[in-house]
């Protein structure tokens, strides 16, 4: 049986969020007023390097640009709350995190969940 390793040090907020349309026709995400308190296992790795690849008009050469995305692995206790279209705070930081990858229920027994975060831009 699948057990959390480490200890649950990191208190977040699991923020609801819903899609909305505005007045032109786009759609976005606003987060409402219903949010959880749980704790979790918060593990970065230096983040996630990401690589775009573009082409210069004039020259016709390739330019590769790097960066590096602020991601964490989270491990937690199961909630139904939490969606892969939540926002994660974490409380330690205050920076604000949207889900990336869906939650998973670790072998489908409502125990545990474990998914992967973004850093939100500001």
């Amino acid at each position: 049986m699948y057990k959390i390793k480490d200890r649950l040090t990191t208190p977040i907020l699991i923020i609801e969020t819903e899609v909305k349309r505005d007045d032109s026709g786009r759609t976005y995400t606003a987060e409402t007023e219903k949010t959880e308190q749980v704790w979790a296992v918060w593990k970065t790795y230096g983040g996630t390097l990401k690589q775009f690849g573009s082409t210069v008009a004039n020259r016709g050469e390739k330019v590769n640009v790097v960066s590096y995305e602020d991601t964490a692995e989270v491990e937690c206790y199961y909630t139904p709350f939490l969606t892969d279209s939540s926002h994660i705070q974490n409380l330690i930081t205050g920076e604000k995190y949207s889900v990336i990858t869906a939650p998973e229920d670790i072998n489908q027994l409502h125990k545990f969940l474990k998914f992967k975060v973004r850093k939100m831009a500001k």
